[in-house]
């Protein structure tokens, strides 16, 4: 929200979008309902993800599960070394692009898509929103990519973490 809040606010409301509105791909602006729809989609989607992760971090807790220790590329046992967050960099580009990949993919298959995609697609111009309004079931399978790191404990907790907060950040 403290990101996309003043992009959106700046583009697409306050009198400053007429600035802007030359660089636009369209130029026409979206319906404010849409737009709040997008916000609200958003903002579950955030609240999902925040859920998925206090649940997952509950589960390393309950089963006492040292994740930390899993993954020697991503271990700082030795000491600072900016080789487990580049190895960690890499990996979590390739997990979450074959991830989305295949996800997305899959949501397109006709019935999931009438039932549960077509709301991510209602935004022909897209806002700083758009890339998370979705329907909350497609949230919680996109929000679940780190889950499924965790659950096979190949990489550490603080790369769950990251993972979540990039799912957030970089939709």
């Amino acid at each position: 929200i403290m990101l996309y809040l003043p992009a959106t606010l700046l583009l697409y409301l306050l009198p400053t979008k007429e600035m802007v509105a030359h660089w636009k791909f369209n130029p026409k602006f979206p319906e404010s309902t849409l737009m709040w729809m997008e916000f609200f989609r958003s903002f579950r989607g955030v609240v999902i993800c925040s859920l998925l992760e206090v649940f997952s971090f509950k589960i390393l807790i309950k089963h006492s599960i040292d994740i930390n220790l899993h993954c020697s590329l991503l271990d700082f046992s030795d000491g600072f070394s900016l080789k487990p967050i580049l190895t960690g960099g890499v990996f979590a580009y390739l997990w979450g692009d074959a991830y989305f990949y295949w996800i997305h993919y899959m949501l397109h298959y006709p019935p999931l898509y009438k039932t549960i995609h077509k709301y991510h697609h209602e935004s022909i111009n897209p806002t700083p929103f758009s890339g998370l309004s979705m329907h909350a079931i497609e949230s919680t399978i996109y929000f679940a990519s780190p889950i499924i790191l965790q659950y096979f404990s190949i990489v550490p907790l603080w790369f769950v973490r990251l993972v979540y907060k990039g799912l957030i950040i970089f939709p």
